[in-house]
């Protein structure tokens, strides 16, 4: 299994199930090579993990179960990650929110 670091957890939040109105968002960092994922959730649910994977479907990166905590954002580093589209989903006991996400020359472009 490849390795993506999480450089420094700010901080990790809620969600709710993929009928709601949850968001998720990947957007560059001030650091090169680092990007954030911004969890708006709509309600307080428990939230069990987050996972990163291409698009073909292999995992790069699985969490330790989150807390359930009001903040919602993380630095991911993409200096591991080679060009292309990934999806970062976060799983709750209500189902799964997910964004994609495309990397080129280690940087989240849009």
């Amino acid at each position: 299994m490849k390795s993506v670091a999480v450089a420094a957890m700010i901080s990790v939040a809620t969600v709710a199930n993929a009928e709601s109105k949850t968001k998720v968002f990947v957007n560059s960092y001030l650091k090169p090579n680092h990007a954030v994922v911004s969890v708006v959730p709509v309600n307080d649910e428990a939230v069990y993990k987050m996972e990163i994977t291409d698009l073909n479907g292999t995992t790069l990166f699985v969490s330790k179960r989150l807390n359930d905590i009001s903040a919602s954002q993380f630095i991911l580093d993409l200096r591991n990650l080679n060009n292309g589209d990934y999806m970062v989903s976060f799983y709750s006991k209500d189902g799964v929110v997910s964004k994609n996400f495309t990397v080129a020359d280690k940087e989240v472009i849009r």
